[in-house]
């Protein structure tokens, strides 16, 4: 158990590359801002 613990340690320790994060960042930010766009259908507006 302690070595796969040490294992997920060692993943979420690993630093993200810049570039991997601002497109992270930015694909998050495309989505909020259109997802209330996709809800106009279903209620009705």
């Amino acid at each position: 158990m302690s070595a796969i613990q040490g294992g997920c340690e060692r993943i979420s320790n690993t630093p993200i590359p810049f570039a991997y994060s601002l497109l992270l960042h930015r694909t998050v930010g495309i989505f909020c801002a259109i997802y209330p766009l996709l809800l106009i259908n279903n209620f009705g507006y």
